[in-house]
């Protein structure tokens, strides 16, 4: 009788101790992966403890917050427009290009967020608007960039994998700080899920502030419309101007391109309407 009753003690203070220590495990930290990237991870929401701060996703170089934008004629001089435009010499002299500028004035956010937004050298940047590790989405490959990179050449031509990059459908684009281009169509990178604007320049499975991302199309190796829609992202205007003054330098862009921004969506732009106003713009930190 009395083994029986020790032993039946026994059993109880063990029920009793592991009862104590089961809610403990339930409110210890779920891990991520085993490299503990949870415990590099700053909260950046108190609303959402997956989200992380934006200094994990700034690999830049000296980016300064962006105060303020605005439109200066003078940064447009007559010969810079006639040599990228048709516009007939004359049609946009002083007066006519600040006419010109002050038509899309509705392009300038009336508030910037200065933590999502920097100014490196002649880019915009922005993070996204809310911040995750989604190394569990199906699309999030991890060699993405280096599949979806085009390689800019003297022929004014982009090329993908060794091949001049060609669709029929619309993709998706993102721009890096360095200029790097990702490019991904469906029909020439088959995934097992969505692929998303943040994929692309990720670290530790985060996306990376850009210079722009949206959505695309090239046919025959050069750009035919482009725009900065994206729920991820959401760049201001701007930002695809500027994207579209350096992707014309590398002469990838079609004449005849459409380009729509999130203000101008319903009537766009022409080429030449969107350089003037880029090479117009003038950052303030």
């Amino acid at each position: 009788m009395f083994y029986r009753n020790l032993i039946r003690r026994r059993l109880l203070s063990v029920l009793i101790i592991f009862n104590l220590l089961v809610p403990f495990s339930y409110a210890t930290p779920n891990p991520v992966d085993e490299d503990g990237l949870d415990a590099q991870l700053k909260v950046y929401s108190s609303e959402n403890g997956n989200n992380v701060g934006t200094s994990q996703v700034t690999e830049l170089l000296e980016p300064q917050p962006l105060i303020s934008i605005k439109f200066n004629p003078d940064k447009v001089d007559q010969q810079q427009i006639l040599s990228i435009s048709t516009f007939k010499e004359g049609t946009l002299a002083s007066d006519g290009i600040k006419e010109f500028l002050d038509s899309f004035h509705e392009l300038i956010p009336n508030e910037l967020d200065s933590t999502r937004f920097k100014i490196l050298e002649q880019f915009i940047l922005s993070t996204q608007i809310s911040l995750y590790d989604e190394r569990a989405w199906p699309g999030n490959l991890l060699d993405l960039k280096k599949r979806t990179s085009v390689e800019f050449k003297d022929n004014g031509v982009l090329y993908q994998n060794g091949q001049i990059l060609d669709s029929d459908g619309e993709g998706i684009w993102a721009l890096n700080p360095k200029g790097k281009l990702c490019i991904y169509f469906s029909d020439k990178q088959p995934s097992n899920g969505t692929v998303h604007h943040s994929f692309f320049f990720k670290k530790d499975w985060i996306g990376q502030a850009v210079a722009c991302v949206g959505h695309i199309k090239v046919c025959k190796g050069k750009i035919t419309s482009i725009n900065n829609d994206s729920g991820r992202y959401q760049p201001i205007d701007p930002q695809l101007l500027l994207s579209v003054k350096y992707l014309h330098s590398k002469s990838v862009l079609d004449p005849e391109i459409t380009i729509s921004t999130v203000q101008e969506k319903t009537r766009g732009f022409s080429l030449e309407e969107a350089l003037v106003i880029a090479y117009s713009i003038e950052l303030n930190s």
